[in-house]
Formats: C-alpha cells, structure tokens, sequence
C-alpha cells in the first residue's frame, strides 16, 4: 500500500544485484583470481552484450525504479570491470557506464531505494539485502566521483535559481532536479536502524590506523577508480 516491495519482488530484486556485485575484484583474496575466470559477468561477452542492451532499451519497466535500480548496479559492475588490466573487449560496454548510472538517476533510483526497497517491512530482516545497498551506495560515491560532484554541481545551480526565485516573488521551477537530496535521504534512511549491529556507517569514515594498500586507499579516495579520457 505505500509503494514497498513485498517481500518476493525484493528477494528477486536483491538476487539479481548479487548478480551484478563486482565487489570482490578489490579484495586480495586467493579465490578472487578464480573467480575472475569463472564467473559469466567477467569472462562472456554475449552475456554481457545481452544484458547491456536489453538495460540500453529506451522501453520503461512496469516499476521504472526498479529498472532504474537494476541500471545503476549494471553501471557500478562496468566499473568495477573496468578496473581489470585486461578487458579491451569489453571496452565497448564498460566505456557506458557513466551514460547507464545516468538513465538511472534520470529515473529517480535513490528515491525508489528509500522508498520502496529500504522501507519495506522486510528490508531488514536479511543482513544481505542492507549489505547489497550499502554496497550499492558507497561503490557509487567510490567509483563514480566525478558523477557525484556532477550531482552536486546541479544541486548548487538548482540552490542559486530558487534563490532568486525567491528574491522576485516568483515560484521556484518546477523542473528541479533533486537527485543529491534523495542520495542524502536515502543514505540517512538506510543507517537509522542497525538489527545486525554491522556498523556500516562507519565505513565512511577513514580508519584511524594508517592505510596500507593502493586498493584500500582507492576506495575511498575514488581517484583511482576514474578511467582516463
């Protein structure tokens, strides 16, 4: 009745962006070159071109944010792709990536997240659904600054004309974009109840201990996540 997803469509949902979670190309783990090699998102191009066009349709999903949020973890994944030494292959997709998180935020997907996916009543109930968006929040804030800063350079401008639309008595535009409010929104949403005690809002904070690890180092510095021009 309030627009959340029940408890089926959010463990489909959630499944899904399992599917999409490159996470683990930044841990230093054995396994990790394994499963490089094994996994479909990372070895067959016809998997990825089928998923990458059928995202690219200009077709709106029944749930336009639910197709937003599947977009925006597709973006995040071509990222995370991005940053393996050998993928000229898959350049033709990863290379889309900034024009797929756009789609996605074009479709208001951090107001669909609180709205319908973080709000549910069964959100909550699973570790690895709070994991899966928290994942999804800080990978886009670590892989994508530059479209953070994009986001926040709107916000500034959109801040600058109600201003003076106030300042001449008029209304503000109605065309606003308010993507930067919903991220903030959704982010305070997410952390204001912890039933797992994982403490994941910390992990926007640097560590007191010296970091000592370029990858570590990349995650929160973003920098080294950019692809060059």
């Amino acid at each position: 009745a309030n627009g959340s997803l029940d408890a089926v469509n959010l463990a489909l949902l959630m499944a899904l962006l399992y599917c999409f979670d490159t996470s683990f190309i930044e841990q230093s783990t054995e396994e990790r070159d394994d499963m490089i090699h094994q996994l479909p998102l990372l070895t067959e191009k016809q998997y990825i071109a089928t998923i990458h066009s059928r995202l690219q349709d200009s077709q709106l999903w029944k749930l336009p944010g639910l197709q937003a949020t599947v977009r925006l973890a597709w973006a995040l994944a071509l990222r995370g792709i991005s940053q393996l030494p050998d993928v000229t292959a898959l350049a033709e997709f990863t290379e889309a990536d900034e024009a797929m998180a756009e789609l996605a935020i074009a479709d208001n997907v951090f107001l669909f997240l609180t709205e319908s996916v973080v709000v549910s009543e069964y959100f909550y109930q699973e570790e690895f659904y709070i994991r899966r968006v928290h994942n999804l929040i800080t990978d886009f804030l670590a892989l994508m600054p530059m479209k953070v800063k994009q986001l926040r350079n709107r916000a500034d401008e959109d801040a600058r004309m109600i201003h003076m639309s106030m300042q001449m008595g008029n209304e503000p535009p109605i065309s606003l974009r308010r993507d930067l409010e919903h991220l903030m929104l959704l982010i305070g949403e997410l952390y204001k109840k912890n039933p797992f005690h994982l403490e994941l809002a910390l992990e926007y904070w640097c560590p007191t201990e010296p970091l000592q690890t370029p990858t570590i180092m990349g995650s929160y510095l973003g920098v080294a996540h950019q692809r060059p021009p």
